[in-house]
């Protein structure tokens, strides 16, 4: 029954989310020197393959493209996509780096896909995936590697950079750039790779400090102050507008006016912090552990804003809801209700 919970109230913040717009300077190129200035809707990988959301500096209008629409869409100084046909099918691939070899990515349903072409050559996709197999009775892993064996074909044109293909495991942005630009630099004179990525951190922590008030509904104790350090880690690369956060709480508690002890509550979060503005809505849903005095866990649901202060300084508000459930009825309940304020460094 948890799970059904944390289902509806995941799904309910996803909805919510979904309507939130990240507008970001940029444009779109509808036909050769046609170009439209204004601001692209920045979303998550899957998204930005298939849509383009758009709106134009001149009247405001906000226009949706698909890759049948344009050619290319780019964010100022960061991401650039261009309308390709995959398969049969016209996508969005995004184009991480530009020379003489050229580095392509693509997320959609079936997962993450790399591809790449020298100048005047077809784009082809780099094969690579992980399986099971069996062997005697016995299952084990496999990483393919025809990946290898495309790029060591295609780019034996630079044996310098036989060694780096083959230590190729995995492709990624990080190895696949670092490929290209050591590819660029093997049969170039003076040619540089443009690199649409913007450059971020493999991941942050963002600390906050957090005090509070805690209820308790049906259990006996009074309502009391909560004390706590939460660590907010963005994985930018993954997505930059989505935290996992975590942290300890101090909960001293009482009963009937009488000292009883304290608990101590663990919160495993999957949160969303909007982008932009000096009052920026926070959501998060997940779960938090309680220990010490007495153990169990609840389905868990936040709201709340960040106000920024200074350059890097933010002071936070939250409403945070706990619901725990019966197994034998099948009954959810309302277990706390806290409200909290803190202070937030954004590292």
């Amino acid at each position: 029954m948890k799970r059904k919970l944390f289902f509806v109230i995941f799904v309910f913040t996803l909805t919510f989310l979904k309507a939130q717009t990240d507008f970001r300077t940029g444009y779109v190129i509808k036909t050769v020197g046609d170009t439209l200035w204004g601001a692209v809707d920045y979303r998550g990988a899957e998204l930005m393959g298939c849509i383009c959301t758009f709106r134009n500096e001149t009247n405001g209008i906000v226009q949706k493209f698909t890759p049948n629409d344009i050619v290319a869409y780019r964010l100022k100084d960061s991401k650039y996509y261009i309308s390709q046909a995959i398969n049969g099918e016209k996508v969005f691939l995004e184009y991480v780096i530009n020379g003489r070899l050229n580095i392509y990515y693509l997320y959609n349903a079936s997962g993450e896909h790399f591809f790449f072409n020298k100048v005047g050559m077809p784009i082809e996709e780099l094969p690579y995936k992980v399986e099971i197999i069996e062997k005697d009775g016995v299952k084990y892993f496999s990483k393919s590697t025809k990946h290898i064996g495309l790029l060591s074909y295609y780019l034996q044109d630079a044996p310098e950079v036989k060694s780096e293909i083959d230590n190729l495991k995995q492709p990624d942005h990080t190895n696949l750039i670092a490929l290209a630009k050591s590819y660029n630099n093997a049969v170039c004179d003076g040619d540089k790779c443009i690199i649409y990525e913007k450059k971020l951190p493999a991941f942050k922590i963002n600390p906050e400090i957090v005090v509070g008030v805690n209820n308790f509904y049906e259990s006996g104790y009074n309502s009391g102050m909560q004390f706590g350090v939460l660590g907010h880690i963005w994985l930018p690369r993954v997505t930059e507008n989505f935290y996992l956060k975590t942290g300890l709480f101090y909960l001293p508690m009482s009963s009937n006016g009488n000292w009883y002890g304290y608990l101590i509550k663990l919160p495993v979060h999957f949160e969303y912090i909007y982008p932009k503005g000096k009052i920026r809505p926070m959501a998060s849903v997940g779960f938090n552990f309680y220990s010490n005095e007495l153990d169990f866990s609840t389905t868990a649901f936040s709201v709340g804003a960040e106000v920024q202060l200074q350059k890097s300084l933010y002071l936070t508000t939250n409403f945070d809801f706990d619901f725990y459930h019966n197994d034998n009825i099948y009954e959810i309940k309302l277990a706390s209700l806290s409200a909290s304020i803190g202070i937030k460094y954004q590292l």
